[in-house]
């Protein structure tokens, strides 16, 4: 039998319906055939206290895993009630060994209040996460700093 275009596709026909029934189904989660792995995320907050016009170390990243910053809140240290100047600036630097890189710098007067990031502020594993708050006119005086994120594994992170 010489095969041509028109059998074919009767062959097709004939042998797609049996294709569906016999191959092997594919895997499914609630009723979907294809889904994203959503990374797991474990939550990380804290609150700070510190110093006007220094420098203040957030948290250093955990081998393997990156941390996402994802909300700010500036707030009163005690019973010291501080106004926010529109002034005063705030900039957040990752930091490696030697390396500074200013990830976020911005003067209070634009930001909303709480600071609040959509897809928020990455830092690599092993990096050092620092704030500076600088205040116009310095007060000379102690606030504190709400911050929270999360940490996830680092799919750019070496394996061991």
């Amino acid at each position: 039998m010489k095969l041509t275009s028109s059998t074919f596709l009767l062959a097709v026909l004939i042998a797609a319906p049996l294709l569906v029934v016999f191959a092997p189904r594919a895997a499914t989660v609630e009723g979907y055939t294809n889904y994203a792995v959503v990374p797991q995320r474990q939550p990380i907050w804290d609150s700070i206290r510190f110093e006007e016009n220094t420098e203040t170390q957030l948290l250093v990243v955990p081998d393997g895993l990156r941390f996402v910053l994802t909300d700010m809140w500036f707030l009163s240290y005690e019973d010291e009630i501080i106004k926010i100047n529109h002034s005063d600036r705030l900039w957040i630097e990752s930091r490696y060994e030697r390396d500074r890189r200013v990830v976020f710098d911005s003067p209070m007067r634009e930001l909303p209040y709480p600071l609040r990031w959509e897809t928020g502020v990455c830092f690599t594993s092993g990096r050092e996460v620092w704030m500076h708050y600088r205040s116009s006119p310095v007060n000379e005086c102690n606030r504190r700093i709400f911050f929270s994120g999360y940490l996830e594994a680092d799919a750019m992170a070496p394996r061991n």
